[in-house]
């Protein structure tokens, strides 16, 4: 096992700087810049991408300090009111272009990225005007809180809840859960969250309408900064679970019934084992590899995709709203720094899970392996 681990760490540098160089390239030629965002700003156009989806919702565009709408999807230079380099002294478009390293070589601002990064220096925002580092760092904790959060309570409603319905294959339990699961994973997530909100926080007020603490929360001792924690996260939280359990529930359920059906199992029941001591003393181990290896896409995809409608939605400022904001701003840096701490913490849970099926099932070996 160690010399696996060894391979897979020696692996984890040559695959980052794949993705690195493929972000890199696709990023760097793809239409417009940072420099076009900040024109299009002086210019009275919102280049926000998260204003034009909630647009789109309605088939409306939004509206420019000028009075003018954006059509969702259109590029900058179709809309009317843009005018590109024009009106911006070219002097100033020049130390702007040098302000943001833009006026050397692609090649060049490739390897300096890749170095300072391989150092884990992510330079500053162009945006912010200061250190990346501390922006993620800023932000880590209410993605982490989310992704934790909802993966956690994804995985104790959803492992009890398979199991469960594949012991009662077939039954009146099994069909109103399936229905329910089906009937419910049909809602889209933001629909379901206006729905939350417009119910539970603005009708009944049980819960807060956006952010992640209260006003008073510095003011509060540990035990209420838990609860009113918790008490904010509850909405997102509910729609995270509702977004992924159906999925896992499922799977978790046709995993354990492939294990019920082999040789096994009957032999154990033969012996006169009951069925507790056979579904958790030896199907469990078997049928939960399957259902731990989403794990680690589970989290990923939490902390740097699936959350960023919740966070817009609920108004949390976590590294899914900070990626949409720099995929927006064209703010290199920190688009950058996201798909590099992203995937090193893909590549590292990847790793962290395979280790996870030798602890649940010692039997499994990848010795054998070449990579």
């Amino acid at each position: 096992m160690l010399a696996y681990i060894i391979r897979r760490l020696l692996l984890i540098p040559v695959t980052l700087t794949g993705i690195f160089l493929t972000s890199f390239l696709i990023i760097n030629f793809s239409p417009g810049g940072p420099l076009e965002a900040l024109i299009a700003e002086m210019q009275g156009i919102s280049t926000d991408l998260g204003d034009r989806m909630i647009g789109a919702a309605g088939d409306v565009g939004e509206a420019t300090e000028e009075g003018g709408e954006i059509e969702v999807g259109r590029d900058l230079n179709q809309i009317e009111g843009y005018r590109g380099r024009e009106g911006m002294d070219p002097v100033t478009f020049e130390r702007y272009a040098v302000m943001f390293g833009l006026d050397r070589p692609w090649y060049v601002r490739l390897g300096d990225y890749f170095v300072s990064f391989l150092r884990f220096d992510f330079k500053e925002s162009l945006r912010y005007g200061r250190p990346v580092l501390d922006v993620i760092v800023e932000r880590m904790p209410v993605t982490m809180g989310l992704g934790i959060i909802g993966a956690l309570f994804t995985y104790l409603i959803c492992i009890p809840l398979g199991i469960a319905k594949a012991r009662r294959d077939g039954s009146r339990f099994d069909w109103a859960t399936t229905t329910g699961v089906v009937g419910i994973d049909a809602i889209p997530n933001f629909v379901l969250a206006i729905m939350l909100i417009a119910i539970f926080a603005v009708q009944l007020q049980w819960f807060p309408l956006e952010g992640l603490v209260s006003d008073n929360w510095r003011e509060l001792n540990w035990l209420q900064k838990i609860g009113d924690y918790f008490w904010h996260m509850a909405l997102p939280a509910v729609v995270i679970l509702v977004g992924g359990y159906a999925g896992l529930m499922m799977l978790t359920k046709n995993s354990f019934m492939d294990h019920l059906g082999q040789q096994y199992v009957t032999t154990a029941r033969s012996k006169g084992l009951s069925e507790s001591r056979i579904m958790y003393g030896h199907v469990f181990r078997n049928a939960m590899i399957l259902v731990l290896s989403g794990l680690p896409g589970l989290f990923v995809g939490l902390l740097f995709t699936g959350s960023v409608l919740i966070e817009r939605i609920f108004n949390l400022n976590g590294l899914g709203l900070l990626g949409l904001e720099s995929l927006s701003n064209r703010d290199y840096p920190v688009l950058y720094a996201n798909i590099w701490i992203g995937g090193l913490l893909g590549l590292t849970l990847h790793l962290i899970s395979d280790i996870s099926y030798t602890l649940i099932d010692p039997r499994i070996s990848f010795e054998a392996r070449k990579v």
